[in-house]
């Protein structure tokens, strides 16, 4: 059961929340709880089944693993996002192998999976939201394996950096690999390139943007 000062996220994320009778409410809240993940936890891995997941702080990477051992992130879930860890054990159906990992220390509150499960039978509009959500998450996991399929690397790899909003990312270059399916030495040699055109500073585990103008520009 979550503590009441937690109540107000169904009530600013769940749009069916006030069409919920007194008792369904309650069914809500005494089948959730709170949990908190270190960083750099395999959510994923875990036997447990999470269920409904929002996100109270922190941030969880959603990516996939081919063969290889590359990644490729799909999404991230972050403050105030809604999501469905384990969706396996929710969806057995769905045969997607996907990957979560914490990127910093995470705070959740999480729906019992079976108490949700009978929250969509009974009621119209959980059915509807769940559906919405999935939709949502599949077009964006669609939206980004046509990216890593048909845009190039260096288009892909300065998307990336101007969606960071930050002037300097401390970040390694194995990371940004990680994030957009690639090798280090290639994105290396990409940041070098965009490094001697005068768009950024790099050096070790740190990238500074010098001038985001002449990254858009190179994106024409």
């Amino acid at each position: 059961m979550i503590k009441k000062e937690d109540r107000i996220y169904f009530e600013k994320l769940f749009p069916f929340w006030e069409k919920l009778t007194h008792q369904e409410k309650n069914y809500f809240i005494i089948n959730s709880r709170t949990m908190t993940f270190t960083k750099g936890v395999d959510i994923s891995s875990s036997p447990e089944c999470f269920g409904l997941t929002i996100i109270k702080n922190g941030k969880i990477r959603v990516f996939l693993t081919s063969k290889e051992g590359k990644e490729l992130s799909l999404f991230f879930l972050e403050t105030m996002d809604i999501g469905v860890l384990t969706a396996q054990c929710i969806y057995p159906k769905l045969q997607v192998s996907i990957n979560l990992h914490t990127e910093e220390v995470t705070e959740v509150i999480v729906m019992n999976p079976k108490a949700f499960s009978l929250m969509r039978k009974r009621n119209s509009e959980v059915s509807d939201f769940n559906m919405n959500l999935i939709y949502t998450r599949f077009s964006e996991i669609i939206e980004q394996m046509e990216t890593a399929l048909f845009v190039p690397l260096s288009v892909r790899l300065i998307r990336y950096l101007l969606k960071q909003e930050k002037k300097e990312l401390i970040i390694t270059q194995e990371e940004i690999a990680r994030h957009l399916g690639s090798a280090r030495e290639v994105i290396t040699r990409n940041l070098k390139l965009l490094q001697n055109a005068g768009c950024l500073q790099v050096s070790r585990g740190k990238i500074q943007i010098l001038s985001e103008e002449k990254l858009k520009t190179m994106l024409d």
